[in-house]
């Protein structure tokens, strides 16, 4: 999981180094975050559906399925989990 950690890391530099500018850092990175964790919970599953449908998911899928749901679903997390720390950092900085 380091690798996403530094491929989350990496993005936001990539872009404020294209835009040259460190507001774009701070917006981009936190945004990008926020779309990482958004997809990170709806392949997860929970994120849009009630608790009878999380239920009735769970059962119906075999649980290879549901490991491979888990796993991209913290890939996404760990990729989101810099910008959305940058983000707060900023948040309560300025």
């Amino acid at each position: 999981m380091k690798i996403y950690l530094l491929i989350g890391i990496a993005i936001p530099l990539f872009i404020a180094l294209l835009f040259r500018s460190m507001d774009a850092l701070i917006n981009y990175s936190f945004y990008m975050g926020l779309a990482f964790w958004l997809i990170s919970g709806l392949i997860n599953g929970g994120a849009a559906g009630s608790g009878d449908r999380i239920r009735a998911h769970y059962h119906a899928t075999p649980n290879a399925d549901r490991a491979e749901r888990s796993k991209w679903a913290g890939k996404f997390f760990y990729l989101g989990l810099p910008g959305m720390v940058i983000g707060i950092i900023y948040l309560f900085k300025g």
